[in-house]
Formats: C-alpha cells, sequence, structure tokens
C-alpha cells in the first residue's frame, strides 16, 4: 500500500510488469536529464542514507528505551545523527584552522559521548522488536542458529557515523540534491503511503496478539484493537500481523493466477 496499486499488479507469468516498465521510463528520463556527476554523487549518497536507515532501524529493534521515557532511544537516535553529519561537514568543509580543529574536536567527543550515553540507558531489549509490543515471538537470546549483528548499538552506530563523514564530503549542489530526494521521498509518504499502508488500512486491526505475562505463562488473543487489550505494566505483549492480501483472478496462462497486491 505504500506504492499506488499500479505498481503491484503482477502478469500472468508473476512478473511486476507494469513497476518495472514505470520505474525503467522514469529512471531513464532522470539519467537523459541529470548529469552523470551529480547522478553518481545523488546515487551513492542515498545508498550511504539507506544503510545508516537500516543501522538505525537494527537498533531500534534490538534496543528499548527505559519504561521512564519511552522515546528517548528514538531522540537519541535523531541526536546522533545529527552530530555525526554535523562533525562530517565540519571535518570536510572548514579547512584546517584553529576553530575548525576546535569545533571537530568538541562535535566528536558529543558524538562519542551520545554513543555511549544510548548504549547505557537504552539496554538490549528482551524481545526482538521492543517488549511493549512485538513483531517477533521468541526472546532475542534464544535465536539460536540466527545471525546476530555483534556489539548492538555501538558496531551500527560506528557504521552511521562513517556513512554521514563520507555523504558530507559531497558537493555543495549534490547535498542539495540529496536533500531534494528526501524532502520528495518523504512528502509522497505522508502524502500517499502513510495513508494506504497495510496498517493503516486495517493491518493492525485485524493482528493477533499474544500476552506475555511476568510469570512466563502465555495467552493468546484474538484480533481486537490495541487500546482494549487488558495487559499489565509488566506484561510483553506481541503482535502478529500477517502479510497485504492479495486477490486472484483465474487465467489461463501458465496455469498461473494473476495476482493484484492491495
Amino acid at each position: 500500500g505504500l506504492l499506488p496499486p499500479i505498481f503491484g499488479k503482477v502478469d500472468p507469468t508473476g512478473n511486476l510488469k507494469n513497476g518495472t516498465l514505470l520505474s525503467g521510463i522514469f529512471m531513464t528520463l532522470i539519467a537523459t536529464v541529470v548529469p552523470f556527476q551529480y547522478l553518481d554523487d545523488l546515487i551513492s549518497a542515498g545508498i550511504l542514507l539507506a544503510f545508516s536507515m537500516t543501522n538505525g532501524s537494527l537498533i531500534l529493534l534490538r534496543c528499548e528505551s527505559p519504561s521512564h521515557d519511552p522515546l528517548l532511544l528514538e531522540r537519541l537516535l535523531v541526536l546522533y545523527n545529527a552530530l555525526s553529519l554535523g562533525t562530517g561537514l565540519i571535518l570536510s568543509k572548514s579547512g584546517s584552522s584553529y576553530i575548525a580543529i576546535f569545533l571537530s574536536m568538541i562535535m566528536v567527543v558529543a558524538t562519542i559521548a551520545t554513543a555511549i550515553f544510548l548504549g547505557r540507558k537504552c539496554p538490549r531489549g528482551i524481545f526482538f522488536g521492543g517488549l511493549r509490543v512485538s513483531t517477533g515471538v521468541g526472546n532475542i537470546n534464544d535465536q539460536e542458529g540466527y545471525f546476530q549483528t555483534p556489539c548492538v548499538p555501538y558496531l551500527p552506530l560506528l557504521g552511521t557515523f562513517i556513512n554521514w563523514c563520507l555523504i558530507s564530503q559531497l558537493e555543495a549542489f549534490g547535498l542539495f540534491l540529496l536533500l531534494l530526494y528526501v524532502g520528495l521521498a518523504t512528502a509522497f509518504y505522508f502524502c500517499f503511503g502513510a495513508k494506504h499502508s497495510v496498517g493503516n488500512a486495517g493491518g493492525w486491526r485485524h493482528a493477533h496478539y499474544e500476552r506475555v505475562q511476568s510469570t512466563g505463562m502465555r495467552q493468546v488473543i484474538g484480533p481486537v484493537e490495541e487500546e482494549f487489550l487488558d495487559v499489565r505494566e509488566d506484561d510483553i505483549l506481541l503482535r502478529g500481523i500477517s502479510l497485504p492480501r492479495v486477490s486472484q483472478q483465474n487465467v489461463k496462462a501458465k496455469s498461473s493466477p494473476q495476482l493484484s497486491f492491495s
């Protein structure tokens, strides 16, 4: 639901024909109009930004805010990203004057202090996805056989810092293109994607919940509005949501149904 339905339609062979065609035309027009000098910078910066978002998402899923300040982790991540970008801009744009070196040292110390404070105040969560409402069904420490990123949150924070330092080395016009790209994507999400997403289009109302009490007992709760759930302060609430619904249309080509994701 984050994109218009035309992008989710598949042909009888199971390929996203419309999405591939439309995105290919759009990328061709961009490559024709925008000089490759700026296009290379934009693509590189976009990938680095995506890596930083991945690191932040991992921290949000593996760590959690203290109960007395539920949004502390999110605020610290925003502050850390801003400090990382500011440090990179000062190091790459301010030259080698004494003032620039002094400001760089202050920014580096502030960035390191924020990372240490985040690691101490926002410990690893018991369940993957958070303590209160999680999309997982198992304890983080019981996930044997699956790869887990070590040294969380410090290793993802280090990767985020390096990504922002690389982004800050772009020219002014490259940074402008990156801001324009992020701004357009954010505007599209709030104007269309958020309203048509699976969760906001009714997915959360059909979610199944499982309450894990502090004593270790589990109780399965059917699909019900989250605000009407009877959950105690020490309980852990697991939330599960199914994949987007698909509508099948009988077609004869290769005996494969044509799927349209809504």
